[in-house]
Protein backbone atom coordinates (compact mmCIF):
# COMPACT_ATOMS: atom_id res chain seq x y z
CA UNK A 1 0.00 0.00 0.00
CA UNK A 2 3.00 2.42 0.93
CA UNK A 3 4.82 1.69 -2.44
CA UNK A 4 0.94 2.50 -4.61
CA UNK A 5 0.81 5.84 -2.27
CA UNK A 6 4.11 6.63 -3.29
CA UNK A 7 3.94 5.78 -6.87
CA UNK A 8 0.91 7.67 -6.90
CA UNK A 9 1.83 11.00 -5.33
CA UNK A 10 5.96 10.48 -7.82
CA UNK A 11 3.11 10.60 -10.88
CA UNK A 12 0.74 13.42 -9.63
CA UNK A 13 4.40 15.13 -9.26
CA UNK A 14 5.97 14.84 -12.68
CA UNK A 15 2.13 15.61 -14.02
CA UNK A 16 2.48 18.93 -12.53
CA UNK A 17 -0.41 18.43 -9.29
CA UNK A 18 1.62 18.40 -6.55
CA UNK A 19 2.47 22.13 -4.90
CA UNK A 20 2.82 22.35 -1.56
CA UNK A 21 2.84 19.02 -0.87
CA UNK A 22 -0.52 18.62 -1.31
CA UNK A 23 -2.35 17.00 -4.49
CA UNK A 24 -3.09 20.30 -6.65
CA UNK A 25 -6.13 19.17 -8.82
CA UNK A 26 -7.52 15.55 -8.33
CA UNK A 27 -10.70 15.61 -10.34
CA UNK A 28 -8.43 16.63 -13.50
CA UNK A 29 -5.59 13.76 -12.33
CA UNK A 30 -8.60 11.17 -12.36
CA UNK A 31 -10.04 12.43 -15.43
CA UNK A 32 -6.78 11.94 -17.19
CA UNK A 33 -6.21 8.15 -15.70
CA UNK A 34 -9.65 7.09 -17.29
CA UNK A 35 -9.03 8.86 -20.64
CA UNK A 36 -5.35 6.93 -20.94
CA UNK A 37 -7.13 3.80 -19.86
CA UNK A 38 -9.99 4.05 -22.95
CA UNK A 39 -12.68 6.39 -22.22
CA UNK A 40 -13.95 9.14 -23.42
CA UNK A 41 -12.48 12.79 -21.90
CA UNK A 42 -16.08 14.28 -22.25
CA UNK A 43 -17.54 10.89 -19.79
CA UNK A 44 -14.92 10.73 -17.69
CA UNK A 45 -15.37 14.79 -17.56
CA UNK A 46 -19.11 14.29 -16.43
CA UNK A 47 -18.45 11.89 -14.05
CA UNK A 48 -16.18 13.37 -11.98
CA UNK A 49 -18.65 16.90 -11.94
CA UNK A 50 -21.46 14.89 -10.97
CA UNK A 51 -19.12 13.04 -8.18
CA UNK A 52 -18.10 16.63 -7.27
CA UNK A 53 -21.75 18.14 -7.43
CA UNK A 54 -23.08 15.57 -5.42
CA UNK A 55 -19.71 15.28 -2.90
CA UNK A 56 -18.07 18.77 -3.53
CA UNK A 57 -17.07 20.43 -0.06
CA UNK A 58 -16.99 16.81 1.79
CA UNK A 59 -14.07 14.00 2.31
CA UNK A 60 -14.94 10.58 0.56
CA UNK A 61 -13.75 7.36 0.85
CA UNK A 62 -13.48 5.60 -2.24
CA UNK A 63 -13.26 1.91 -1.71
CA UNK A 64 -11.44 -0.52 -3.33
CA UNK A 65 -14.29 -2.42 -4.61
CA UNK A 66 -17.73 -1.19 -5.69
CA UNK A 67 -19.52 -3.80 -5.01
CA UNK A 68 -18.81 -3.80 -1.13
CA UNK A 69 -20.59 -1.62 0.46
CA UNK A 70 -23.61 1.26 0.27
CA UNK A 71 -20.89 4.11 -0.26
CA UNK A 72 -20.17 2.39 -3.08
CA UNK A 73 -23.25 1.91 -4.85
CA UNK A 74 -23.88 5.67 -4.11
CA UNK A 75 -20.75 6.77 -6.12
CA UNK A 76 -21.84 4.72 -8.30
CA UNK A 77 -25.31 5.78 -8.86
CA UNK A 78 -24.08 9.02 -8.76
CA UNK A 79 -21.91 8.49 -12.25
CA UNK A 80 -24.41 6.39 -13.70
CA UNK A 81 -27.12 8.61 -13.26
CA UNK A 82 -25.05 11.04 -15.38
CA UNK A 83 -22.52 8.70 -17.97
CA UNK A 84 -24.68 5.42 -17.52
CA UNK A 85 -24.34 2.22 -16.06
CA UNK A 86 -21.35 0.44 -18.11
CA UNK A 87 -19.22 3.78 -18.51
CA UNK A 88 -19.82 4.37 -14.51
CA UNK A 89 -18.83 0.65 -13.93
CA UNK A 90 -15.48 1.02 -16.04
CA UNK A 91 -14.75 4.48 -14.11
CA UNK A 92 -15.38 2.74 -10.81
CA UNK A 93 -13.22 0.26 -11.66
CA UNK A 94 -10.32 2.90 -12.24
CA UNK A 95 -10.48 4.69 -9.27
CA UNK A 96 -11.00 1.57 -7.08
CA UNK A 97 -7.73 0.69 -8.64
CA UNK A 98 -6.01 3.69 -8.23
CA UNK A 99 -7.29 5.87 -5.56
CA UNK A 100 -9.27 3.14 -3.74
CA UNK A 101 -8.59 2.60 -0.35
CA UNK A 102 -8.08 6.60 0.42
CA UNK A 103 -10.21 9.22 1.92
CA UNK A 104 -10.35 11.98 -0.69
CA UNK A 105 -11.12 15.87 -0.30
CA UNK A 106 -13.51 16.31 -3.25
CA UNK A 107 -13.55 19.96 -4.52
CA UNK A 108 -17.04 22.10 -5.38
CA UNK A 109 -17.40 22.26 -8.83
CA UNK A 110 -17.09 25.36 -9.24
CA UNK A 111 -13.70 25.45 -7.47
CA UNK A 112 -12.41 21.79 -9.35
CA UNK A 113 -13.59 22.79 -12.98
CA UNK A 114 -13.15 26.35 -12.81
CA UNK A 115 -12.13 26.15 -16.47
CA UNK A 116 -14.82 24.06 -17.59
CA UNK A 117 -17.42 26.12 -15.96
CA UNK A 118 -16.18 29.49 -16.95
CA UNK A 119 -16.24 28.27 -20.93
CA UNK A 120 -19.89 27.00 -20.34
CA UNK A 121 -20.22 30.52 -19.02
CA UNK A 122 -18.91 32.49 -21.96
CA UNK A 123 -21.57 30.31 -24.23
CA UNK A 124 -23.93 30.70 -22.01
CA UNK A 125 -24.23 34.38 -21.28
CA UNK A 126 -26.22 36.73 -23.74
CA UNK A 127 -25.52 40.01 -21.61
CA UNK A 128 -29.29 39.63 -20.05
CA UNK A 129 -30.40 39.82 -16.56
CA UNK A 130 -32.03 36.51 -17.71
CA UNK A 131 -29.26 34.36 -18.66
CA UNK A 132 -27.39 35.29 -15.83
CA UNK A 133 -30.21 34.43 -12.90
CA UNK A 134 -29.96 30.96 -15.07
CA UNK A 135 -26.18 30.43 -14.89
CA UNK A 136 -26.47 31.95 -11.54
CA UNK A 137 -28.79 29.03 -10.28
CA UNK A 138 -26.94 26.14 -12.54
CA UNK A 139 -23.76 26.63 -11.16
CA UNK A 140 -24.71 28.05 -7.30
CA UNK A 141 -22.53 31.27 -7.40
CA UNK A 142 -22.91 35.16 -7.48
CA UNK A 143 -23.36 37.63 -10.27
CA UNK A 144 -20.01 38.57 -9.20
CA UNK A 145 -18.52 35.32 -9.58
CA UNK A 146 -20.49 34.50 -13.47
CA UNK A 147 -18.72 38.01 -14.42
CA UNK A 148 -15.38 36.89 -12.96
CA UNK A 149 -15.83 33.32 -14.66
CA UNK A 150 -16.66 35.30 -18.22
CA UNK A 151 -13.86 37.96 -18.13
CA UNK A 152 -11.55 34.73 -17.24
CA UNK A 153 -12.78 32.85 -20.31
CA UNK A 154 -13.27 35.86 -22.57
CA UNK A 155 -9.33 36.19 -21.66
CA UNK A 156 -8.12 33.10 -22.47
CA UNK A 157 -9.89 32.58 -25.24
CA UNK A 158 -8.04 35.89 -26.33
CA UNK A 159 -4.92 35.06 -25.38
CA UNK A 160 -5.38 31.63 -27.62
CA UNK A 161 -6.38 33.89 -30.44
CA UNK A 162 -3.36 36.10 -29.60
CA UNK A 163 -0.53 33.38 -29.50
CA UNK A 164 0.54 32.04 -33.08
Amino acid sequence: MENLMHSMIQDCTERGLEKGGILENLMHSMIQDCTERGLEKCTALKAMRALSVYFGGQQLYIPQRFDSSSLADEIRGVMADEVGDAAADRICDILGKFYGGVLWYVPLERTGFREEIAKEILTGYDGTTASMRELCRRYNITYNTVYRFYYEAQNKKLQKELDF
